[in-house]
């Protein structure tokens, strides 16, 4: 990738996070006259990610960290609008917008990227490499368990998953009979794995840290 096509995909991703939190408030506005401003340290979390992500990539495109960095910030942004956009399609003005359950199905699995993204940050942070060889690993079963996640949650059947609010929406993609009924186990061990290799990456960076010399220390 040359240094000027990274750059421009470095900022274009920092501007695609701050158009969807803006619009996701857009529609809370509109829909029910309200502005989460609980939500407003969460939202500057992801575009200080985004940020940060973009200007690092766009220095050091060679670096995974800031693109970990930007995946966080998109998908942050990108979870927040499907969310308003779905309560805005389905319960403010229902009907208005098309295919309102499919976009508030979309947030019901993205977040497992967020949590892959993290894992391998820490893995990866600060020179966009494992620790050794021997993390490596870590960063395979991470991303496998994610993948694991995002589907066990995206075809779980019942209501669409990981909001609250639309508990009472049926997921347009859940599957029936035997296949639904081995997405919750799915669901619970992909989780667990995730989990431990995020513990696994934090102990590397300890242990990198206890390693490091000079300017990376």
């Amino acid at each position: 990738m040359s240094r000027r096509w990274a750059t421009w995909l470095a900022w274009s991703t920092c501007a695609l996070s701050v158009v969807a939190i803006l619009v996701s408030h857009g529609l809370a506005l509109i829909g029910v006259g309200t502005w989460y401003w609980e939500d407003f340290s969460h939202e500057l979390v992801l575009l200080l990610f985004s940020f940060i992500g973009a200007l690092i990539a766009a220095r050091q495109p060679r670096n995974a960290v800031g693109w970990l960095l930007c995946t966080f910030g998109v998908e942050g942004g990108f979870g927040q609008l499907s969310t308003e956009y779905g309560k805005y399609a389905l319960f403010a003005v229902p009907g208005s917008l098309p295919a309102g359950a499919v976009v508030a199905w979309l947030q019901s699995w993205t977040w497992a990227v967020s949590f892959a993204a993290m894992a391998l940050l820490l893995l990866l942070f600060p020179n966009g490499k494992p620790l050794s060889r021997r993390w490596r690993p870590v960063a395979w079963i991470a991303a496998a368990a994610a993948a694991l996640l995002a589907i066990g949650m995206a075809l779980s059947p019942g209501p669409i998953k990981n909001r609250s609010v639309f508990e009472s929406v049926p997921s347009p993609f859940g599957l029936s009979g035997l296949p639904g009924d081995l997405m919750s186990p799915l669901v619970g061990v992909s989780f667990t794995v995730l989990n431990l290799s995020l513990l696994a990456a934090a102990i590397s960076m300890v242990v990198r840290f206890r390693r490091a010399r000079g300017v990376e220390r």
